[in-house]
């Protein structure tokens, strides 16, 4: 699931009218092709599709009762309190998405894009995150693996420390980027 998704929305506020949407796009992720995200590539559609897209986005009733448990009720819903850490510790505008989400968290040839979240709920809190490359440094990488960042995996961490949140408590909050931390963890190398 992207930031933009359907199913990011239901995670944050806890319910989701599956009506709403494309049953084939509640994750996000059909327009993050690299070539896309960068301009690259704009997605072309033709009446054909936009017709065919038309008759084939509707739910059944058997698709609405899988995804909400009730055919005649469309509305999804989980007890849950969700939030996401990264939303939560504001960051540079170079870093993150309008949701305030690190730009992306998986890279690679087919597609760029966040995946991964780190959900916390009540009783805790963030106290900082390890922030994301800037958007700009994420397309000079080509995507992951890359040498670049001495990276053998396809995905950027996350990392955030969280806390107690105890009645009328306010923990500190602030942030720690890739670069402080990377310097910190040379530094213990010596």
């Amino acid at each position: 699931m992207t930031p933009q998704s359907a199913i990011y929305k239901f995670m944050c506020s806890s319910e989701l009218n599956v009506l709403l949407y494309d049953r084939r796009e509640l994750s996000g992720q059909r327009n993050c092709h690299p070539a896309q995200v960068f301009g690259l590539k704009e997605e072309m559609r033709s009446s054909f599709s936009f017709i065919d897209g038309s008759f084939t986005n509707s739910w059944t009733d058997e698709e609405v009762e899988v995804a909400t448990g009730n055919s005649a009720h469309p509305l999804a819903m989980h007890p849950l309190k969700l939030k996401s850490s990264y939303a939560t510790i504001k960051s540079s505008a170079r870093r993150r998405d309008l949701n305030c989400e690190p730009f992306a968290t998986s890279y690679h040839s087919k597609f760029i894009g966040t995946v991964d979240y780190l959900w916390y709920s009540d009783g805790v809190v963030p106290t900082r995150v390890l922030d994301t490359l800037p958007f700009d440094s994420l397309r000079k990488t080509g995507g992951l693996p890359c040498k670049v960042i001495a990276t053998v995996v396809t995905l950027f961490w996350l990392m955030s420390p969280f806390s107690w949140k105890l009645p009328g408590s306010f923990p500190r909050i602030r942030k720690k980027n890739i670069a402080e931390s990377l310097l910190l963890s040379t530094s213990s190398l010596k």
